[in-house]
């Protein structure tokens, strides 16, 4: 290596041994943060982080420089700009068959700046004197960087996405094939390596079948969700819209209602599907005149319809009067929910009125959008009734709420609007107790 080499090296690594504790800290925010949805989502996994380590930026680089092939580097800002996973994730999926679902989720949590699948054309790179008889690494890489201002913006993380036995095997391989410590390996090695690919391979068939033996189980009529995992295990094959769905809060909430177990939560969910099919197409001609994500935006909207149904199960003829009274406020009627949320948004009880009020926020929220949101417009997208409502229709309106909208859609979920909803619901369910007593 040239003298120049030497001074370039060194003061990178000067520069990175000041900043390790910068890229170490980068890394575990992405950890945490996709650690954080994936128990949300009820996917299974073993997410990790890493800085990488001063050894192994050293030996890359002198690998580089070495390589008569390769332009030696000739700046720290060429080091910079070529070793791009200083920060690096990896997740290790249990079931490999999750792994679209992750990859949403990284695309949806982070700016994705490059995405790569493997294996991938010419990745199954066959030494001259060895041909494999398996494709090697299976997994998704992505580079990434967080959305928001924070102090680690504009700085790329890799994630790595594949089973927890595909990474194990790449660790094998590539210590020992991709930077053998002692000359290269023979033909016996690399036989061995690619068997051991091939019983990899066969293990995440294996772990694919294990999941699909689960979701057999679960299936029984009068089996119990024990928790979200089980639950997000039943809706993988049950909803098929692409949501990710919070399934950890869902849980939480049908707990409340005592409905988890398979049989309810089956009706509930064949109704959703129909119910978002339905206003799908409703929305569709629709969406730009509505919102740019109209569509998202209700699909989203079930938490509140959850929340509204603990409520009602302590008032629910409360909300069938007002609905009666309310209905003759509210200019144009409205079919199922929004008969409901309109009436109990404008109702003449100020508290319900209140707290309809919020959770209706709460439906179309999502990120900056209320101050421009025209309410009154979006309403008068959904076909009219022909005729006043009666109760009947109230009582089958509610019920077409209470089945076709229990599992909450909750990409606009948080803590803090839970709590300020179970604030203003035990307003208004003291205030019936009142009245109750009176």
């Amino acid at each position: 290596m040239s003298e120049n080499n030497d001074c370039i090296l060194t003061s990178f690594l000067d520069s990175y041994r000041r900043e390790y504790f910068f890229y170490h800290e980068l890394a575990k925010e992405v950890k945490v943060r996709i650690e954080n949805k994936l128990d949300e989502s009820g996917i299974k996994a073993i997410v990790s982080f890493r800085a990488k380590s001063i050894k192994s930026i050293k030996d890359k680089i002198e690998k580089r420089n070495s390589d008569n092939k390769r332009k030696p580097y000739e700046s720290c800002s060429d080091i910079y700009g070529d070793i791009v996973d200083l920060s690096g994730v990896r997740v290790a999926l249990y079931f490999p068959a999750e792994m679209e679902k992750v990859s949403n989720i990284i695309e949806n949590e982070f700016n994705v700046a490059v995405k790569k699948k493997f294996p991938g054309e010419g990745d199954n790179k066959n030494n001259s004197r060895y041909v494999k008889k398996f494709d090697g690494y299976h997994a998704r890489h992505f580079r990434v960087m967080l959305k928001d201002n924070s102090i680690f913006a504009n700085h790329m993380v890799e994630i790595q996405i594949a089973s927890v036995l595909m990474h194990a095997w790449s660790e094998v391989e590539h210590d020992l094939d991709y930077k053998p410590s002692s000359g290269s390996l023979s033909i016996e090695e690399l036989m061995i390596l690619d068997e051991i690919n091939g019983l990899v391979i066969s293990g995440n068939i294996a772990l694919e079948r294990l999941q699909q033996a689960m979701l057999k189980r679960i299936d029984d009529s009068g089996y119990i969700f024990r928790n979200h995992y089980d639950l997000a295990a039943f809706f993988s094959s049950k909803i098929h819209y692409g949501e990710i769905i919070n399934t950890k809060e869902i849980y939480n909430l049908l707990l409340k209602i005592d409905v988890i177990s398979k049989e309810k939560v089956s009706v509930v969910t064949d109704k959703v599907n129909k119910h978002i099919e339905k206003k799908r197409k409703a929305l569709d001609a629709r969406q730009k005149r509505v919102s740019p994500d109209g569509v998202d935006a209700f699909k989203s909207g079930f938490l509140e319809a959850l929340i509204t149904l603990i409520i009602s199960k302590e008032w629910s003829e409360n909300v069938l009067n007002l609905m009666a009274s309310g209905y003759k406020a509210f200019p144009e009627p409205f079919k199922n929910q929004d008969v409901i949320f309109n009436c109990l948004r404008h109702g003449k009880n100020k508290d319900i009125s209140k707290a309809f009020g919020y959770l209706w926020r709460i439906r179309f929220l999502g990120e900056n959008r209320f101050d421009d949101f025209d309410l009154r417009k979006f309403d008068m997208f959904f076909e009219p009734v022909s005729e006043s409502i009666t109760k009947e229709d109230a009582i089958e309106s509610l019920e077409d709420l209470i089945d076709a909208l229990k599992v909450a859609g909750t990409s606009h979920f948080n803590a803090d609007s839970v709590s300020e909803i179970d604030k203003l619901a035990k307003v208004v369910n003291e205030k019936i107790k009142i009245k109750k007593t009176d």
